[in-house]
C-alpha cells in the first residue's frame, strides 16, 4: 500500500509539473502559427520608403503634367495661377492614389503570406521575411530608383521592365526552396502562381 501511494504521488507530481510545460509548449506553437511570416516593421519600412521615392520624383511629375496642357487649353484658361492649380490637383491626386495603391499591395501580399505560403526566413535581429515581401519590395523600389535616377515619369514602360517583373516573380520563390521542396505539387504551383499574380498586380496597379 505504501509503495502504491508513493507511486501515485510521484505520478501526480509529474502530471502537475508536465501540465505547465504542456501549456507553455502549446502557447509557443500557437504564437508561432499566429505570427505573420514577414515582420510588421519591414512592411512599414517598405511602404514608407516606396512613398518617399514617389515624393522625390515630384519635380519630374510636375514638369510632365505641365507639358500635358496644350496651347489651346492655356488660351482657354487664360490664367497662369489656374494652370498651376490644375497641375497641383493632378499631381496631388496621383500621389494620394499611389498611397492607396501601395497600401493595397501590402495588404494583398500579407494575406497571401498567411493563406498560401506562411513559411518565413530569419533575417537576424528578430526580423523575418515571407516569400511575398521580397516580391513587392523588388517590384516597387528598384523601378522607382531607376525612374528617379533617369528622371523618368513612368518606370513601368518597356519590355525590359516586364521581363524584370517576371524574373522577380519566378526567382524569389527559389530562395525559399528549402521551405517548399517537400510540399505537394499543388501548393508549389499555388506559390508560383501567386508570386506571378502579385508581381503583375504591382505592374498594372
Amino acid at each position: 500500500m505504501g509503495a502504491d501511494t508513493t507511486h501515485q504521488s510521484t505520478v501526480a507530481d509529474e502530471g502537475a509539473l508536465k501540465a505547465p510545460l504542456d501549456d507553455e509548449v502549446r502557447h509557443t506553437v500557437e504564437s508561432t502559427k499566429a505570427a505573420a511570416p514577414t515582420s510588421k516593421s519591414l512592411w512599414l519600412l517598405l511602404y514608407f520608403v516606396a512613398l518617399a521615392l514617389v515624393l522625390c520624383r515630384l519635380p519630374t511629375a510636375f514638369a510632365y503634367a505641365e507639358t500635358l496642357i496644350t496651347p489651346k487649353q492655356r488660351a482657354e484658361i487664360g490664367d497662369p495661377k489656374l494652370e498651376d492649380l490644375a497641375v497641383n490637383v493632378a499631381v496631388g491626386g496621383g500621389v494620394l492614389l499611389t498611397v492607396f495603391v501601395y497600401a493595397c499591395y501590402v495588404f494583398v501580399a500579407r494575406i497571401l503570406e498567411r493563406r498560401v505560403f506562411p513559411a518565413s526566413r530569419p533575417l537576424g535581429r528578430g526580423l523575418r521575411t515571407g516569400a511575398f515581401f521580397p516580391v513587392v519590395a523588388l517590384c516597387l523600389v528598384p523601378p522607382q530608383l531607376a525612374a528617379l535616377a533617369f528622371e523618368v515619369v513612368d518606370p513601368t514602360q518597356g519590355i525590359v521592365y516586364y521581363l524584370y517583373i517576371a524574373a522577380v516573380a519566378l526567382l524569389v520563390p527559389v530562395f525559399f526552396r528549402r521551405r517548399w521542396q517537400h510540399l505537394p505539387p499543388g501548393k508549389i504551383a499555388a506559390l508560383y502562381c501567386c508570386s506571378l499574380g502579385l508581381a503583375a498586380f504591382t505592374a498594372v496597379g
